[in-house]
């Protein structure tokens, strides 16, 4: 998305030709109106995306579910590492976003209350995955769960995302 509602018409053409369900996205406040009448056009719904307090108006789901109310294309993907270095809790934080989350961002982080701290490993931080996965069972979450590392690996960081998927499969028992 950008600052133009031309911006945003390209790049929801562009979504729809490509059959995409939804575009991952922290469209301005001035703009939701727009961007909520664009996404019903082409019928491409729109996961608001937290980043950190200071960093994204999208940081508390309070403001997330604040955007959704009154948007029927709007929905939730929330960035499980990005919660901490606010100090909230991602659990907390998903169960308040309950009925609206469209996909998650599977990355953890080594403590809270540091916006400048580097996700870690997902496992090896301070989130309960467990918790967290007993809860998207509870809400019955059949969205996209999507891997992320923000933490640039040399020469890739291909390992920790293998170590994240063999953590997610023996916590899920898969």
């Amino acid at each position: 998305g950008g600052k133009t509602v031309d911006n945003w018409k390209r790049d929801f053409e562009f979504a729809n030709r490509f059959g995409v369900k939804y575009v991952t996205a922290e469209p301005p406040k001035n703009m939701w109106n727009s961007v909520d009448s664009l996404a019903k056009a082409y019928g491409v719904k729109v996961a608001l995306h937290n980043h950190w307090k200071g960093n994204s108006i999208y940081w508390h789901p309070d403001s997330v579910l604040a955007a959704i109310a009154g948007h029927s294309s709007f929905g939730a993907c929330p960035d499980l590492g990005h919660y901490p270095k606010s100090g909230l809790n991602p659990l907390d934080a998903i169960k308040k976003l309950e009925g609206k989350i469209i996909g998650m961002h599977l990355k953890d982080i080594a403590e809270y209350n540091n916006t400048k701290i580097q996700d870690v490993p997902v496992g090896t931080g301070v989130i309960d995955f467990p918790a967290i996965f007993d809860e998207l069972k509870r809400q019955d979450f059949k969205g996209n769960i999507n891997i992320e590392r923000d933490t640039k690996e040399k020469p890739n960081n291909l390992s920790s995302v293998k170590q994240t998927v063999n953590f997610y499969r023996e916590i899920l028992k898969l």
